[in-house]
């Protein structure tokens, strides 16, 4: 008998994170995440306040949100269910970009409790200690690591040293798993078609099913690690667009 495997060479699990497409300025609830980030400055349109326990803030439809802690801007990015500090790096692809790299590591060294398992917290005293103070997070990481500004931030806000570099990547990196964990499914076509099914854990592993639409086929599974690239989207997951995979056929 004749089979066909389908295999899951790579596929875009975490989509981007635009607005709704409904840019009407009305206000909506957005969540900024590297574990959940309480204490955070938030302001957009003439929505502004402080992110609560859950990291949810106010936005706009339509326009951008700006993330500070004092007069520390971490960053803007455009309104969306879900922000990471991916969304406010241009260009940033994972947790390795040194300005998210830099911004996580500083989250993780304001957290006051100093463990992020039960959420990031940002108090009120360390937010009026910001005031008038400034970081700069575009910059390579053994140069925000030396650099003495930051330090005098750190040391203005009764904290650090800063995080280590591979701590605060580990556990942002977790973080992202963590929400494109899940299952997904969809179709595919080409030399074959069908409809395939993964599962994604919050370790990254995937473990995925192809099933034929020719009967004489029957289905493959494959199961491969996983890495969190891109900016995971809230809300109902759907598969990436099929561009954006690539499958191999073999008869």
């Amino acid at each position: 008998m004749r089979g066909t495997t389908v295999i899951l060479v790579g596929v875009a699990l975490a989509a981007g994170c635009g607005s709704s497409g409904n840019d009407d300025g009305r206000a909506r609830t957005g969540q900024f995440v590297d574990s959940q980030v309480e204490g955070v400055s938030y302001a957009s349109g003439n929505l502004s306040g402080e992110t609560d326990a859950l990291g949810r803030f106010q936005y706009a439809s339509g326009a951008a949100v700006e993330l500070s802690i004092g007069d520390i801007v971490l960053g803007s990015a455009q309104g969306a269910p879900l922000v990471t500090p991916l969304d406010l790096a241009a260009g940033a692809t994972d947790e390795s970009h040194p300005t998210v790299t830099n911004l996580a590591r500083f989250l993780l060294t304001l957290d006051a409790d100093g463990d992020p398992a039960n959420g990031i917290r940002i108090s009120a005293a360390v937010r009026a200690a910001a005031a008038g103070q400034s970081v700069d997070f575009e910059q390579a990481i053994a140069e925000f690591d030396s650099d003495p500004d930051v330090d005098a931030v750190l040391t203005a806000l009764g904290r650090g040293p800063l995080v280590d570099v591979a701590v605060a990547q580990a556990h942002l990196a977790s973080t992202l798993l963590g929400l494109i964990a899940g299952q997904y499914s969809g179709t595919y076509a080409g030399d074959d078609s069908g409809s395939w099914i993964c599962f994604v854990d919050r370790a990254g592993a995937l473990l995925g099913c192809g099933t034929s639409a020719d009967p004489r086929r029957g289905s493959s599974s494959s199961r491969a690690p996983c890495r969190a690239t891109g900016r995971p989207s809230s809300g109902t997951w759907t598969p990436a667009p099929r561009s954006a995979a690539r499958w191999r056929t073999a008869s």
